[in-house]
């Protein structure tokens, strides 16, 4: 009787082996399926600063044109409207943000219009109207009205259009080049 009690009990803890192994190998393969998922998906990160006038996105390769938008009003605020004396420190804020390839030649281009509102007196406003984004190659063009101030007098007010190139590198977006557009290539942007 007692040999038949064992074997019932050894027959039961095998089948309960069998069960538990086939759960842990369905908990198993799960695991390996969402990994793969995990590894293979697009993330899209949606940012919503205080700054910003609406929600943008960016995913690993490429970014919204909102966002690209927003950024290129940030930062042509920052090149466009300045004094002689706020030049030199919106300069070095915004070299933060320029791409390695190109900083060297964004910094000389900074360095002399430093000097030309140093020897001037010139302060600048730069008022947009509009914002054309390329999403393709990461292209935005500013049009907005130019004022420029001497000794605070206004001596010009012109429209002009500025054009920013970014790239996207790990998540940040980062300046090219930035360059004002002349009517000519307006029309080929």
């Amino acid at each position: 009787m007692k040999e038949k009690l064992q074997h019932l009990r050894l027959h039961d803890l095998l089948r309960h082996r069998n069960y538990l192994t086939f759960i842990v190998s369905g908990l198993l393969g799960s695991n390996i399926l969402l990994t793969f998922a995990l590894c293979t998906q697009s993330e899209r990160v949606v940012l919503v600063p205080p700054h910003l006038t609406g929600p943008v996105w960016v995913e690993r390769s490429q970014v919204s044109p909102q966002y690209l938008e927003e950024m290129a009003l940030f930062f042509g605020s920052i090149l466009l409207n300045k004094t002689p004396q706020s030049a030199p420190y919106l300069h070095e804020l915004l070299l933060r943000y320029v791409d390695a390839s190109s900083i060297g030649k964004l910094k000389h281009q900074l360095r002399e219009e430093e000097e030309r509102y140093q020897k001037s007196g010139l302060s600048t406003s730069f008022y947009p109207k509009k914002v054309t984004v390329q999403e393709k190659g990461l292209q935005v063009d500013l049009f907005g009205e130019m004022i420029g101030y001497v000794s605070q007098k206004c001596i010009f007010q012109r429209e002009e259009t500025y054009r920013f190139t970014f790239s996207y590198d790990h998540g940040r977006l980062l300046i090219t080049s930035f360059r004002q557009v002349t009517g000519k290539e307006q029309g080929h942007a």
